[in-house]
């Protein structure tokens, strides 16, 4: 199972033992869960999908050494080109 679908299970088991806790001496329903691989899902035309374009060029628009010379820094790894900047620029309090 991928780590995306084991993440979404505990979650919604973490919900419902919530909901479970809070609603005591409440007839609880239990809810039917079914698995499902992300590769099943599709975004439509829509803001979703807009937004999810715009995130995809504007990842593919960055420079690859600059967008990971931190974790390279962090990870003791060769740091090619410079730092991107901004918030992931280093020497930050």
């Amino acid at each position: 199972m991928a780590a995306c679908a084991r993440v979404g299970i505990i979650a919604v088991a973490c919900s419902m033992w919530l909901i479970s806790t809070a609603c005591a001496g409440q007839e609880v329903v239990p809810v039917k869960l079914q698995a499902f691989d992300l590769k099943n899902v599709r975004l439509l035309d829509g803001p979703w999908k807009i937004a999810q374009e715009a995130n995809r060029r504007y990842l593919h628009y960055l420079d690859e050494d600059r967008l990971l010379w931190t974790f390279r820094h962090n990870a003791g790894l060769p740091t090619p080109g410079e730092p991107l900047g901004g918030w992931e620029a280093t020497g930050r309090p």
